[in-house]
């Protein structure tokens, strides 16, 4: 810990974690640790601390990279045997250059699991990598022997719980583009060849209005059912009754009609000296301080966003008014079956004020 206290090493940390790059970190780490701090730091080999740090940190990262972080309680332990596994594995490296061999191996390891060739030429691709990130969430049991790829849409078949030790055999076929009436005679077929018990038919954003009416009414398509991708996640994942709660709170307090308008400002920070360099303010021509946010979570590179400001100037209005905002979103998405934007998320953390609101 006394090592890395020193101002030098935390600055180069931070830095190194926005840019993403780990390398730099044991580069540059070094370099400190030698010309700089050597001698400093008594009982301690700072090259060594570097690599096993920047180790461990690049493991933490790899396994918390996941859709599955609504079942985080269950990866925690399995991560904490692994950190551990691999300090100990650190810890009996020979030399500082097998402690940076490992750091590499670890930050240019894949974090996923490659598609099949095959994949790599089909429009269903992006569809295939959402379906297979939902259904690894709710430990779906795929079969390794069955995959069916094609310029249009890919096959899998699953093994879905019945009872607990009784399982359904779905066909799912992931369709790029709108799902037709085409589709579903050709994907009857694939059932019966396949000798599955049911079929979900999956488009990323679109279902004929013919092809729902077939499976919905008479018997010929009684075992498929036509979903879009966001349709697929609502048979697993209900907010309606969250929803319905979080505009009734809105509404009971008066932000849907009350609120007015703020502007923000915001800090150009140095990267490693921390110290500003420049100042934006967003107002009425850039949408105000919604404005910022709305850009914040459209930019993939995003990190945390806190909002600042004194007592009264308006911070759990525009959390609550956000929310609003984004709930009206969400539900007119959802209305007119286009790709919905994020649930907004209101949390009250207790405090002496009553709660403060993190969206």
């Amino acid at each position: 810990m006394q090592f890395f206290q020193a101002k030098e090493v935390r600055d180069l940390f931070q830095a190194a974690y926005r840019q993403n790059d780990p390398r730099g970190w044991l580069r540059k780490g070094e370099e400190i640790a030698q010309f700089r701090l050597q001698g400093q730091l008594s009982g301690i080999d700072p090259k060594r601390e570097l690599g096993t740090f920047a180790a461990v940190f690049i493991e933490i990262v790899k396994q918390t990279r996941s859709p599955k972080e609504i079942r985080q309680d269950q990866k925690l332990e399995a991560l904490q045997r692994q950190l551990q596994s691999l300090q100990s594995h650190i810890q009996q490296l020979p030399s500082l250059e097998a402690i940076n061999q490992q750091v590499n191996q670890l930050s240019g390891a894949a974090t996923t699991p490659a598609l099949p060739a095959a994949a790599q030429t089909s429009d269903a691709v992006d569809l295939a990598h959402q379906l297979g990130d939902w259904f690894n969430v709710l430990d779906y049991d795929r079969d390794p022997d069955y995959a069916v790829w094609t310029l249009n849409y890919f096959e899998w078949i699953i093994n879905f719980p019945i009872t607990r030790r009784k399982f359904s055999r779905i066909l799912v076929r992931g369709v790029a583009g709108e799902v037709g009436m085409a589709d579903l005679q050709e994907f009857q077929q694939a059932i019966e060849q396949t000798n599955t018990d049911e079929g979900w038919l999956v488009g990323n954003r679109r279902v004929s209005k013919a092809a729902r009416t077939a499976t919905q009414q008479g018997t010929r398509y009684e075992t498929i059912t036509c979903y879009t991708f966001d349709e697929l996640l609502d048979e697993d994942a209900d907010f309606s009754k969250y929803l319905d709660w979080l505009a009734a709170d809105i509404q009971a307090k008066g932000v849907d009609t009350g609120y007015l308008p703020l502007g923000c400002r915001k800090d150009d920070l140095d990267l490693v000296s921390q110290q500003k360099i420049g100042v934006s303010v967003y107002g009425e021509e850039d949408g105000w301080i919604e404005g910022y946010v709305d850009q914040w979570l459209d930019d993939p590179a995003k990190e945390h966003l806190s909002i600042l400001g004194e007592f009264g100037t308006g911070k759990t209005w525009f959390a609550l008014h956000y929310a609003w905002v984004a709930l009206q979103r969400y539900q007119d998405a959802k209305k007119r079956g286009i790709e919905r934007p994020r649930v907004p998320i209101l949390v009250l953390c207790q405090s002496s004020d009553g709660g403060i609101p993190i969206l």
